[in-house]
C-alpha cells in the first residue's frame, strides 16, 4: 500500500472510544441478526451459530483490550505500547517472547496492548487513526495517550521488528528509567 496515505482522525476521549466499541457490536448484531432471518438450512443455522460463537470471542478479547488501553491511558506516569497482529501471523507469534521479555524489563513504566487486527470492528479508529494497515504495527503512546512513534510496516525478520520495538521504547524511556538501563 505504498503511497496510500490515511485521513487523520481527531482523538476521541475514552467515552467516544466506549460509544464506537457499542456501536461495532451493534453492526455485529445486525449482520447476525441479518443473517439469523435468512438462514433455512441446517447448514446456514451452524455456520451462523459458528459466525456468533467467533464474534463473541473477539467481542470478550477486544472488550479486555480495550479495559486494558483505557486503564493504561488513566494513569499519567505511564506509556502504552499498542502492538497490532493478527492470530495468523507467523511474524506477530515470534514477536510474543521479546514484547513479553521488554513487558518484564520496562513494568515500571509501559504497558503492551495487544490489538487483534483481524477484529475489524472493534478497533477500526485506532488501526485507522495510526495508519496500520499491516501487521505486526508498533505504536508508542506516551502518557497523555499521544502517539510519539510507530512501527508500521512488514519486518523482514525477527531480528527488524525486535529492534524496531526496541527504538520505540528505548526513545519513549522516561529519563530515570533510561540511566537505570546504562
Amino acid at each position: 500500500m505504498r503511497g496510500f496515505s490515511l485521513p487523520q482522525l481527531p482523538k476521541l476521549s475514552s467515552r467516544q472510544s466506549a460509544l464506537a466499541a457499542g456501536a461495532a457490536a451493534a453492526v455485529v448484531t445486525a449482520a447476525a441478526a441479518t443473517l439469523s432471518a435468512r438462514a433455512r438450512s441446517r447448514r446456514d443455522r451452524q455456520q451462523l451459530d459458528a459466525f456468533r460463537a467467533a464474534s463473541l470471542r473477539r467481542a470478550a478479547g477486544s472488550a479486555a483490550s480495550g479495559r486494558a488501553l483505557a486503564q493504561s491511558l488513566a494513569d499519567p506516569r505511564r506509556s502504552t505500547l499498542l502492538a497490532f497482529y493478527a492470530p495468523g501471523c507467523r511474524l506477530c507469534a515470534e514477536m510474543v517472547e521479546p514484547l513479553l521479555d521488554v513487558a518484564t524489563e520496562e513494568q515500571s513504566w509501559l504497558d503492551i496492548i495487544p490489538i487483534d487486527a483481524d477484529d475489524g470492528p472493534a478497533w477500526a479508529l485506532e488501526s485507522l487513526r495510526y495508519g496500520i494497515a499491516t501487521v505486526p504495527s508498533y505504536v508508542m503512546l506516551d502518557s497523555a495517550g499521544k502517539a510519539r512513534g510507530k512501527s508500521v510496516g512488514w519486518p523482514e525478520d525477527l531480528g527488524t521488528a525486535s529492534r524496531a520495538v526496541g527504538r520505540l521504547v528505548g526513545a519513549a524511556r522516561p529519563k530515570r528509567e533510561a540511566s537505570k538501563k546504562k
